[in-house]
């Protein structure tokens, strides 16, 4: 697949060459991408390539038709959260006409911008942003989405991670306390620091 080897190679890409591979593509349904998506940009010489990575840019969530994180970042302690200041609110799924085909789209509650998707395979999507002031020189800024764990679970993995650090810590210091002490019985403490194992609605939109 020829996004694959671009995305291997850095992401270097054509406009041109995106809009063909957009042509190509299929069109996909609103319901069919409902999940937790990791984002990823091209290097195609638009203005806003490299505002998303300042701002720790993780990807997009969609809990339902109606109820969508646009823009779903990663802070500097590592959590993943929900900029609702950038994007302006929030958004939702809908069918949207854009180059004569009908697709699933995001669009902003809070801004007149739209993200159109088309399916490359079941795990990855090609998203083009569209609406007033997206264009650079009549280019349209598109983008990568690739199909991971539902944020929770994300969240989930990565307090995992902090518990069994400081679970590590924990077992450190009762083995230096144990080894003072040969005496005292270990197996209580070992115990207790065992790890508890639609219909979708179809929307004109303005390309």
């Amino acid at each position: 697949m020829r996004i694959a080897e671009i995305r291997r190679s850095g992401g270097k890409v054509s406009p041109d060459e995106l809009d063909e591979l957009w042509a190509a593509l299929p069109v996909v349904r609103p319901e069919e991408i409902l999940g937790s998506w990791r984002g990823g940009e091209f290097d195609s010489g638009h203005r806003f390539e490299g505002t998303l990575e300042k701002i720790g840019w993780h990807g997009k969530r969609f809990d339902s038709l109606t109820s969508v994180a646009p823009l779903v970042c990663r802070a500097g302690d590592g959590s993943l959260y929900v900029n609702s200041e950038m994007a302006g609110g929030g958004a939702s799924l809908w069918m949207v006409e854009f180059r004569g085909e009908v697709t699933a789209t995001m669009v902003y509650d809070g801004k007149p911008v739209l993200d159109h998707f088309k399916r490359v395979d079941e795990e990855t999507l090609l998203g083009v942003m569209n609406g007033k002031g997206v264009r650079d020189s009549g280019r349209f800024y598109y983008f990568i989405l690739n199909r991971e764990l539902s944020t929770h679970e994300v969240l989930t993995q990565v307090d995992l991670t902090r518990l069994e650090s400081t679970q590590d810590k924990s077992t450190q210091d009762k083995s230096t306390q144990h080894q003072s002490t040969p005496h005292q019985s270990t197996q209580h403490q070992s115990t207790q620091h065992q790890p508890t194992p639609h219909q979708s609605t179809r929307r004109d939109g303005a390309v």
